[in-house]
């Protein structure tokens, strides 16, 4: 797939689009134009924030280990 960002063509590396992404401010429209089948395709894109939410990780204290059952023949 041949990608072009705003005239800009893109290599096949997720770090040339972050770098050429990194260009620009939320809410800006950029033009993207892409083959597919011989195609050439045109979007207008508005570029959004990261819609993830903010995340917090603690670390509690581990559980006691639970002891197995005893078996039926078992003293």
């Amino acid at each position: 797939v041949l990608v072009a960002l705003d005239g800009v063509r893109i290599g096949g590396a997720p770090t040339a689009l972050d770098g050429l992404l990194a260009r620009y401010q939320v809410g800006q429209t950029v033009e993207v134009h892409a083959f597919r089948r011989d195609e050439l395709m045109q979007f207008k894109v508005v570029l959004q924030g990261d819609r993830a939410a903010g995340i917090t990780l603690e670390v509690s204290e581990p559980a006691k280990k639970a002891r197995a059952p005893l078996r039926p023949s078992a003293p």
